[in-house]
């Protein structure tokens, strides 16, 4: 019923001499009723397709009524350079990070 939209183009930008990377987008309810909002988890992608680097996130709302939106903000510090591809997808909170 969580659709992930508008996971855009990251930035990437130098802050306090540590290389850092932004990626924003917006969760969207598209069911009839209210659900809950998952653990984000950011995926960097090298170009064979092999994850490179992840991060977990909390959710920027814990719930979406239906048809509600939120907008959400992950921000990952020292990037992998070998990264080509950048994933957001939700996970279950019970999975450790890696």
């Amino acid at each position: 019923g969580l659709e992930l939209r508008n996971a855009g183009t990251p930035e990437r930008f130098v802050q306090n001499e540590v290389e850092v990377l932004i990626v924003r987008g917006i969760i969207a309810n598209i069911s009839d009723r209210e659900r809950p909002v998952p653990t984000m988890k950011l995926v960097l992608l090298d170009r064979d397709k092999a994850v490179v680097q992840e991060k977990q996130a909390p959710p920027p709302v814990t719930a979406l009524d239906p048809g509600g939106t939120a907008g959400f903000r992950i921000i990952l510090e020292r990037p992998d350079p070998n990264a080509v591809e950048v994933n957001v997808l939700f996970v279950d909170p019970n999975e450790p990070p890696k």
